[in-house]
């Protein structure tokens, strides 16, 4: 940085005549910051080359990922400062000296500010500092707040019943000052006389909101969600503006460090001026409280450290923004709103991207579940429904329907499935080293290395994590008749090339480093043979597979107006996906390379993703090619787009992902899940209370399981007790038996199946133990006596095999004689002092009476024996 400059520059910043006393601090926390960029990844090495690339935006988009980390219970990261009580306030001085570089570099300054503390401080002659207010109006103005809150405490510790505690929460707003209440009454007056069925839901809502521990986001998001459903169902007077009066007022009585009073109309004026956008613009969405957080965070910082105001909570920030503004509404316009003038906080958010929703939670406790039992009890059938409904779907009654759904769900990524065995490690679940060509740009790489590839988990983990909730608008429609095409935009693992990716995303294209410097906009280059023609006047020894050449004619014939673009980040996985809008064109890139371009409307970009997720096949190292449709998974891209893309927007609240784990006791548990058995835990998920990651032992990158990722597992207990299960899994699943149900059964051709069902597992419980028993969906199929036959020859007595070892004589005792027969065996010819042995086989026909032998325990006749008789040894 220019760090003589910059101090200079901060020298010459007067308040109140005096200069800053915090000139020392803001360069060194700029300087720390630089230092920390290679260790963030960022692709500047430091801020002058980030602003003079017009990379600013990506640094605080940085910044903005460390406070959601930080929010969610992580430390810093140490180059910046590491453990601290307050990591969330460190980064906020760290961003705002950053800011104050920007600043710098812009040449501009801070009048939208200082020009709204002149307005507040002409209503409030002798003011010192929130302490010493003076005689304005800003202790009355503070004074009903801090009753009102210390009433809406008092209920929450009073009241558990979330209506009667919303009632009383409504009733302090609306009554807080004679004056002007914080809630409008007319709301609750509408919905008691138009919709007095809803009147306790509207109460229920609040009081919930009061009550929540949840990070104030999360509990405003999910309220917003139950509000803005019932005025869809017909609730009007819950228009948007009232919903955050109430709800953001209401949760600032519990929280006034978190949240404040609200009108929107204020609210969103002081956010324009100073941020250049709205908190709330029609529907609460993922950013708004970060937006409204990050205008107070900094208001909050620059009256304390640069003002000297003592601010105590953020009502004082409210108060200040409600007295600079509520008076001159009318010339608010006449403010000075350069793009550089915007607080400490010098994104001109006119021009970035939205921010990253937070990880949300919006079921209270993320799902760890096993099913188990006896073979045959319906755990597969009972694994979809209960997938399906983790997924927030409803359940079909009909079979067909519930899979077709269930399939569906896992075509989008949102249903994972993986079957445990013998040899399942943690590198097959979590993540381990693989071989992978060595990453050159050649069309054919020679060589490998061992990189780390991620497992089923780490994949559905990222799948779940990257989800930014349902679609609210409609999403662009893609149509799958239009070709395909993967590209690479720079080496995914050289950290100088990220330029080239992050300036195509932003400006809306893709390039092509081969091709040279040569513009191939001529028609003369429309054909394959046009481009190998000119190629070889400056290249006359250049082979017909020359990537120069082949590379050219996908880039500029092959991909058309309206193909999709599949960017990745490696091999294995991708990192954008868009639409071809232009045709080919010519534009000089840094150092004669990427010279070539096609525009591209983006549908979506974000955090990497594992290709499974769209294409079965792994990708290839070739930087732009057609990718197979038919390896091409059409759910899961759509679904992508959906949730979360650049042209759609999304509820903000993360769609629910499930992982199957079918045979979870076949493998070992300790091994398979390593470390990772800790953050199985709901409170330790991404986003909880106590939400914890660890650093994995191969790509050295933090990891968390996010809260919106269930887990289900199946065991079959022929196979295993669980109690041999591992304590450490036994302690964060819970166990849900699935026992053989012969109520499911029917009689069939006078064969009374439940009676049958029940005798067989008596038995076996008696020679064995229950979880041998047999299930009821061996018998469900069977609509005659020769299907119940097939399952007895064919299923039944195969697995009573298994489970006696052979021992025919107690498979004989559980379905008796009139399925298993019984004959002697002579001592061969030279051993006659030897006695007779037993032998037995499965009857082929089994005699009419061979049921109700069984079901009553009774001899089977001979005559009931029949034909199969002559079958039987002598």
């Amino acid at each position: 940085m220019r760090e003589d400059q910059f101090r200079a520059w901060l020298e010459a910043r007067r308040f109140e005549g005096q200069p800053l006393k915090t000139v020392g601090q803001r360069v060194n926390l700029v300087r720390r910051f630089e230092r920390a960029m290679r260790e963030l990844h960022l692709p500047f090495t430091d801020l002058d080359r980030a602003f003079d690339r017009d990379g600013m935006a990506r640094v605080f988009e940085e910044f903005r990922a460390l406070r959601n980390a930080a929010v969610a219970g992580h430390p810093i990261p140490a180059a910046l400062g590491g453990e601290t009580s307050n990591p969330a306030g460190k980064l906020a001085n760290i961003r705002a000296a950053v800011g104050n570089y920007h600043q710098f570099r812009s040449g501009t300054g801070w009048n939208v500010l200082t020009e709204l503390r002149d307005r507040f401080l002409v209503h409030n002659p002798g003011f010192e500092s929130f302490t010493e207010p003076g005689e304005g109006s800003v202790v009355a103005e503070r004074a009903y707040k801090e009753a009102a809150s210390d009433k809406v405490r008092d209920a929450i510790g009073r009241i558990h019943d979330p209506v009667s505690l919303g009632r009383e929460t409504f009733e302090i707003l609306k009554s807080a000052t004679p004056t002007g209440p914080l809630v409008r009454w007319q709301t609750q007056d509408a919905i008691a006389a138009h919709y007095p069925q809803a009147l306790d839901d509207f109460y229920e809502v609040i009081g919930r909101l009061v009550a929540s521990t949840n990070y104030a986001g999360d509990a405003l998001g999910e309220a917003f969600t139950q509000f803005a459903e019932m005025k869809q169902a017909g609730i009007t007077p819950l228009t948007i503006g009232e919903q955050a009066n109430i709800l953001f007022s209401a949760l600032s009585m519990a929280r006034p460090q978190e949240s404040a009073p609200f009108k929107i109309k204020v609210m969103n004026r002081a956010s324009n001026i100073l941020l250049l956008t709205d908190i709330i613009d029609g529907a609460f969405e993922a950013e708004s409280y970060w937006r409204f957080a990050e205008l107070f965070e900094h208001i909050f910082a620059t009256m304390r450290d640069d003002w000297n105001w003592q601010p105590r909570d953020w009502f004082d920030v409210q108060g200040f923004l409600w007295i600079a503004l509520k008076y001159e509404f009318d010339d608010l316009d006449e403010l000075d709103t350069m793009p550089g003038d915007e607080l400490p906080i010098p994104l001109d958010r006119r021009h970035r991207a939205a921010p990253e929703p937070r990880n949300k939670n919006p079921m209270p406790s993320p799902t760890n579940l096993i099913l188990y039992g006896p073979p045959g009890t319906g755990k597969t059938y009972t694994t979809a429904q209960e997938a399906v409904r983790l997924c927030g779907e409803v359940v079909p009654d009909n079979r067909d329907e519930l899979m077709a759904l269930y399939r569906s769900l896992q075509h989008k990524g949102r249903i994972g499935f993986v079957t445990f065995h013998q040899n399942f490690a943690y590198e097959d679940f979590v993540e381990g080293l693989r071989p992978v060509n060595d990453g050159s740009e050649s069309e054919t790489p020679t060589g490998f290395s061992l990189e780390p590839q991620d497992g089923i988990f780490k994949q559905m983990a990222e799948v779940a994590v990257s989800n930014r909730g349902r679609a609210v608008t409609t999403p662009p429609a893609i149509d799958r008749s239009q070709k395909v095409f993967k590209m690479s935009l720079g080496r995914s693992r050289a950290s100088e090339d990220d330029a080239i990716y992050q300036d195509a995303i932003r400006e809306g294209y893709v390039t092509l480093g081969w091709g040279g410097e040569i513009d191939w906009s001529d028609p003369r280059y429309d054909t394959w043979e046009g481009i190998k023609e000119r190629w070889r006047q400056d290249h006359p020894d250049a082979s017909g597979n020359d990537p120069n050449m082949s590379q050219m004619y996908t880039f500029r014939i092959a991909m058309e107006i309206g193909s999709l673009i599949v960017v990745s980040d490696g091999n294995r996985k991708f990192r954008a996906i868009g639409v071809v809008t232009g045709p080919y064109q010519f534009a000089s890139g840094h150092n004669g390379e990427y010279n070539h371009r096609r525009a591209v409307r983006w549908l979506w970009h974000g955090e990497s993703l594992p290709r499974e997720r769209i294409y079965a096949k792994e990708l290839s190292q070739v930087s732009a090619y057609r990718m197979n449709t038919r390896d091409l998974n059409w759910e899961g891209l759509e679904q992508t787009v959906a949730s979360g893309g650049d042209a759609v927007a999304t509820s903000g609240e993360p769609e629910p992902h499930v992982l199957i784990i079918d045979e979870i006791n076949r493998a070992n548990i300790s091994k398979v899940f390593g470390e990772l058995i800790t953050l199985l835990e709901p409170d330790k998920r991404l986003g909880m209370p106590n939400a914890l990651t660890v650093r994995l032992p191969y790509s050295k990158t933090e990891f968390g399981v996010p809260a919106n990722l269930h887990i289900i597992g199946t065991m079959n207990t022929a196979d295993r007790s669980i109690a041999l299960l591992d304590t450490a899994l036994r302690r964060r699943f819970t166990f849900r038996e699935m026992a053989p149900d012969p109520s499911l059964l029917k009689t069939v051709e006078g064969i009374p199946l439940p009676a049958l069902l029940t005798a067989i597992n008596d038995r076996i419980e008696y020679l064995v133990d229950r979880e041998h028993r047999i299930g009821h969906a061996f018998f469900i199929p069977c609509r005659s006596r020769a299907d119940v036959d097939a399952v007895m020859r064919d299923k039944v007595i195969p697995l009573l095999q298994e489970y006696f070892f052979e021992d025919w004589s107690r498979i004989a005792a559980v379905v008796g004689p009139g399925f298993i027969a019984k004959g002697n065996l002579k001592p061969p010819p030279g051993m006659k002092d030897q006695s007779d042995r037993p032998t037995w086989s499965v009857r082929r026909i089994f005699p009419a009476d061979a049921y109700a032998s069984l079901v009553n325990g009774v001899e089977v006749t001979a005559e009931s024996a029949g034909n199969d008789a002559a079958d039987e040894p002598e």
